[in-house]
C-alpha cells in the first residue's frame, strides 16, 4: 500500500531523458490508484499516469470540481465530471462534516456555484454568517479596506513564542486572491500587507 506520495513521485521521473520510469511500456505493479486534489493536474500530467496504470487496476479520483483548474493546459477532472459517458461513476459529497451546513464560506461557496445571486446577496449582507462578510471598496480605499484584518489576522504571530508556534499561528490566517496580478492580485495585496505591518 502506497500513500502520500505525488504523481510525479510515483512515476519516478528520468534523470537522463523526457518522460518517466513508469509509463505505457513499463506499467505500474498496482490494483488501486487513489488520486486526491485531482483538480490540480493537467492534461500532459494525467495522460502520464493512466497510460502507466494497468489495464487491470481501478483508480479513484477524488477533488472539487469547482476549484480553479491546474496551472498547466486542462481542466480535466472538471471535464471529467461533466462527461456524459462517465456520468454513472461520478459521485457528489455534499455534507460537509466540519461545519456541518453552518459555516457562511459553505454556504457562500454553494450559493456562487448554483449562480443564486439572492442568496449570495443574503448570506454577505445579512447577519447569519458573520464571517462572510461584503466590503465594498475601490483601488484608492481597498488599503484602508483590508487593513483592520490584516493587522487582527497577523497581530496573533507577533506575541507568538517560538518558531514553530508563529507558523502555527500564521496558518489561520490567509488572504485569497483570484489572480496573481493587477490590483487586487496576489502581488499587490501582498504588498499592501507590508506597508500595513510596518
Amino acid at each position: 500500500l502506497e500513500k502520500g506520495k505525488t504523481i510525479h513521485s510515483v512515476l519516478r521521473p528520468n534523470h537522463d531523458r523526457p518522460g518517466f520510469f513508469y509509463n505505457r511500456s513499463n506499467p505500474l505493479v498496482c490494483d488501486l490508484i487513489i488520486i486526491d486534489e485531482a483538480s490540480m493536474i493537467d492534461l500532459a500530467l494525467l495522460t502520464r499516469l493512466l497510460e502507466a496504470v494497468p489495464d487491470n487496476a481501478r483508480i479513484v479520483i477524488l477533488g472539487d470540481a469547482h476549484q480553479l483548474a491546474s496551472v498547466q493546459a486542462g481542466s480535466v477532472f472538471a471535464d471529467i465530471c461533466r462527461s456524459q459517458a462517465l456520468a454513472g461513476h461520478v459521485f457528489h459529497l455534499d455534507y460537509n462534516f466540519r461545519s456541518q451546513g453552518r459555516g457562511g464560506i459553505e454556504n457562500l461557496a454553494k450559493a456562487v456555484n448554483a449562480n443564486d445571486y439572492d442568496g449570495i446577496e443574503r448570506i454577505l449582507s445579512g447577519s447569519d454568517f458573520p464571517e462572510a462578510e461584503f466590503v465594498p471598496c475601490s483601488r484608492e480605499t481597498l488599503m484602508t479596506a483590508i487593513e483592520p484584518y490584516v493587522t487582527s489576522g497577523f497581530k496573533p504571530m507577533m506575541t507568538a513564542g517560538s518558531a514553530e508556534e508563529k507558523l502555527e499561528v500564521m496558518d489561520n490566517f490567509k488572504i485569497l486572491c483570484a489572480v496573481n496580478s493587477g490590483p487586487y492580485g496576489t502581488l499587490s495585496i501582498n504588498h499592501l500587507c507590508e506597508n500595513i505591518l510596518l
